[in-house]
């Protein structure tokens, strides 16, 4: 996840993420690792060496920056997109920094409380 979602998620109390490997991509080289997260400044350099070693998925939590970086390397195959009933008026951008066209095929959609999962295979 980028630093801005990590910041917004220690606001939410636990942290939710205890059971899984959690890396912080941040410009700020100062920082100290934890319990819960290593810091890392590099996405492409380290995100190519976590692929090749590893045979589990990655989640990318968040963060229309860090995405733009993993999608211009070619590091996303599939994009999950959460639909949450309110119209914030203002608010981040879901998607900037993208100078190529992306088709996408739905795969699956799943309803729950209100909430819309979309989920897209990114085409090659």
């Amino acid at each position: 996840m980028g630093k801005k979602t990590y910041d917004q998620i220690l606001t939410f109390g636990v942290y939710p993420y205890k059971n899984k490997k959690s890396y912080v991509f941040t410009k700020n080289d100062s920082l100290s690792n934890d319990d819960n997260v290593e810091f890392t400044s590099s996405v492409e350099k380290f995100t190519k060496k976590l692929v090749s070693s590893s045979e589990e998925n990655i989640w990318l939590v968040g963060g229309a920056e860090l995405f733009s970086v993993f999608l211009r390397h070619k590091l996303v195959d599939e994009i999950v997109l959460s639909v949450i009933p309110i119209i914030l008026g203002k608010g981040i951008p879901l998607f900037q920094n993208i100078d190529q066209e992306v088709n996408l095929e739905l795969i699956k959609t799943t309803e729950y409380n209100g909430f819309v999962e979309l989920t897209y295979k990114i085409m090659k």
